[in-house]
């Protein structure tokens, strides 16, 4: 059997469907689906998959066709009937509710209401039996959102904005269309926007991974191992100076990445060649960083918690040797470097209140006469700061220190009390 991937064509969510071998549809075919509660109209989104047919799973039930085309009209016809009706009920009790629209199945037994999800919504329960007398047809109430959510997606675990027109759970996993096919992904959050989300991935959630899927997903992940194994033969053989890490396919296998580290650049014409000849797929060869690759195998970090790019770390940003210094940690680098034997991510996360109060620290003098926990005017110099606090720490000449709050500092000095007028903290130099 050929197990072909779609969407519904009033809803866009997802749906796999098996046909027999001898049927040959294209991407973007429309046809008919039979499932558990009618036949329904859908659109092929992907290449199939040869596959054994899953139990409960649809079936292809034949073309759309002009004939076809014209009963999809006359229900649409229907469709906006039925909603006018639907409206018209709840209007007559009262009830505050926004319908958005309405979808019957091909044989019209049955009808889907759509309506915006809010607050104080009537029991559909309650009435749904007078809904149905009325218009003679099964009823479905599915509630419609429209909100920007976020979700991770391939073995890089990439980053990704998409519209979501369903609610998700955190974790949860589900199906995104991607430029370059289907692929499973997990769901991080809705209701996420970033003013530079058009610069970065953007995907469309389709719909959550279900049992029958789960069946394909164990096949698609046998066949990476196979694929796995075939490249590291052909890697070992050709003496190739590579780490492969992983191979994945899409969802529907039509093209295979290989993901690997290397020092240098390889020449892999060969491989690929070999490759395609072994596995009849597309082929790519990816090249992914130290960091990608511990991010990808998730680990324990030396602080004792899970290593930060594994947890929620979406992009790298520069860190440089600076932002230790400004902070006053110890130049070691078995403490200030990550299992990837880069800097660690989690010198930024602090860095720019320290950068931000070290400006304002130097905007004093670096020694000046000051009262303090003496109640008598000394000479005192600027030795250090706790920006958390917002404090400067001093230190007068027997060596005695003291924390002041840098407001206090400010409003107190004049130009008599400056000794030194020189910035009192060296800012470290860019890395170069």
């Amino acid at each position: 059997m050929k197990l072909y991937f779609g969407r519904w064509k009033g809803t866009f969510d997802f749906v796999m469907f098996f046909a027999k071998r001898e049927i040959n549809l294209r991407e973007n075919d429309e046809v008919l689906v039979k499932t558990y509660d009618g036949i329904w109209a859908a659109t092929v989104i992907d290449h199939p998959l040869y596959l054994d047919q899953i139990p409960d799973t649809p079936v292809f039930h034949g073309y759309i066709g002009n004939q076809e085309k014209k009963i999809i009209e006359h229900n649409i016809d229907i469709e906006r009937e039925a909603q006018e009706k639907v409206i018209d009920f709840f209007g007559e009790r009262d009830i505050k509710l926004h319908i958005t629209g309405a979808e019957s199945n091909f044989n019209r037994t049955k009808l889907i209401i759509y309506y915006e999800k809010k607050e104080d919504l009537p029991d559909f329960d309650m009435y749904r039996a007078d809904i149905e007398e009325s218009l003679k047809v099964d009823i479905e109430f599915v509630p419609k959102i429209k909100t920007s959510c976020c979700l991770t997606f391939r073995f890089t675990q990439d980053f990704a904005y998409a519209d979501c027109t369903k609610i998700y759970r955190k974790g949860q996993k589900v199906v995104v269309k991607a430029e370059d096919g289907l692929w499973i992904g997990t769901f991080l959050q809705s209701g996420c926007s970033h003013k530079d989300a058009k610069k970065r991935n953007e995907v469309r959630v389709l719909g959550v991974v279900d049992k029958a899927l789960e069946k394909v997903i164990e096949k698609v992940r046998e066949n990476e191992i196979n694929a796995y194994e075939s490249c590291r033969e052909l890697v070992e053989q050709d003496k190739l100076k590579m780490n492969l890490l992983r191979a994945e396919f899409s969802l529907s296998e039509r093209k295979v990445y290989f993901y690997y580290t290397a020092e240098g650049r390889v020449d892999f014409r060969n491989l690929v060649k070999q490759l395609a000849g072994t596995l009849k797929k597309r082929i790519e060869m990816r090249q992914i960083g130290i960091r990608d690759e511990l991010r990808t195998f998730p680990t324990i970090g030396i602080c004792g918690q899970k290593t930060c790019c594994s947890r929620f770390l979406h992009r790298f940003d520069p860190v440089v040797l600076k932002m230790a210094k400004l902070q006053n940690l110890d130049i070691n680098t078995e403490k200030i470097t990550g299992l990837c034997n880069r800097l660690l991510c989690c010198l930024r996360y602090e860095y720019h209140n320290y950068s931000d109060f070290v400006e304002k620290i130097n905007t004093l003098p670096k020694r000046f006469m000051y009262k303090g926990d003496n109640k008598e005017k000394e000479e005192v110099e600027v030795v250090g700061f706790n920006p958390i606090k917002e404090t400067v720490i001093l230190k007068n000449r027997s060596n005695v220190r003291q924390n002041a709050p840098y407001e206090d500092l400010k409003a107190s000095l004049t130009k008599d009390n400056v000794i030194d007028s020189r910035s009192p903290i060296d800012v470290p130099k860019d890395d170069k």
